[in-house]
């Protein structure tokens, strides 16, 4: 399972990049995703699961801030999308 994961951590780790955002939110969007792919890459996709929730819930709190709203929705539901890949429990 974490082998399928391990494209759409990357590939929200693109989706941050692309999105132009403030150093230190970029810093700290992509310091939880690259947790979340450490661990999956380690074959712990369970354990991804935690990083992956802090990067939702961040998203979340910089929607309409620091992210754009609509950029923000499509984050959190890629996120939840490989959370669901990886087995966690609902974000």
């Amino acid at each position: 399972m974490a082998v399928d994961a391990l494209t759409p951590i990357s590939q929200l780790i693109a989706s941050v990049e692309a999105l132009g955002l403030p150093h230190g939110t970029e810093n700290s969007l992509l310091a939880k995703l690259g947790v979340a792919q450490r661990k999956a890459d380690a074959g712990n996709s369970r354990a991804a699961c935690g990083p992956l929730g802090a990067f939702v819930s961040t998203v979340k709190a910089q929607s309409g801030q620091k992210i754009d709203a609509a950029d923000a929705a499509q984050l959190i539901a890629d996120a939840t999308a490989v959370g669901e890949s990886l087995g966690c429990g609902p974000a």
